[in-house]
C-alpha cells in the first residue's frame, strides 16, 4: 500500500526572491546617488566656506591699509593669488567708484583657476569710505 502523504514546502519561491532582489537594488541603486550628492555637497561647501574666509580676510586687509595710510585704495581690477588652507586661491580684487561721494564700492571674488578660466566660489562686496 502506498500512502499519499502530502509533503508542506517552505520557503520563498523564485519569483519572491527575483521580486525581493529587484527591489534590493533599486533602493541601493538610489541610496548610492543621495550618497555621492552629499559627498559632492560637501566638497564644494568646503571650497565656498575657505573661499570666503579667504575674501574677509582679503576686506580686513584693504581695511588695515585704509586706515594705516588715510587714502582710498586705488581704482583697480587686479588678481592676486593667495595661499590659504594648504592651497592657492585666485583672488580678483575690483575697486570702483559710488555714485555716493565719499565712498568706493570693493568687491573681492574668490576662486580656482581651472583650464586657464577662473571659477569663483564666492564674491564679496563692501563699501569703504573717505578716512578723512
Amino acid at each position: 500500500m502506498s500512502s499519499n502523504k502530502a509533503t508542506t514546502a517552505s520557503g520563498f519561491t523564485l519569483v519572491e526572491v527575483m521580486v525581493a532582489l529587484a527591489i534590493f537594488a533599486v533602493s541601493m541603486t538610489a541610496l548610492t546617488t543621495t550618497f555621492q550628492t552629499n559627498v559632492t555637497n560637501a566638497g564644494m561647501l568646503k571650497n565656498k566656506t575657505l573661499a570666503h574666509w579667504v575674501a574677509q580676510n582679503k576686506m580686513v586687509e584693504m581695511k588695515a591699509q585704509l586706515i594705516a595710510k588715510g587714502t582710498f585704495p586705488s581704482i583697480t581690477d587686479r588678481k592676486d593669488k593667495v595661499e590659504f588652507a594648504g592651497r592657492e586661491w585666485l583672488v580678483r580684487t575690483k575697486v570702483s567708484k559710488s555714485p555716493k561721494a565719499g565712498f568706493q564700492i570693493v568687491e573681492i571674488s574668490v576662486g580656482e583657476e581651472s583650464s586657464g578660466d577662473p571659477y569663483f566660489f564666492t564674491s564679496l562686496q563692501g563699501y569703504v569710505s573717505d578716512p578723512s
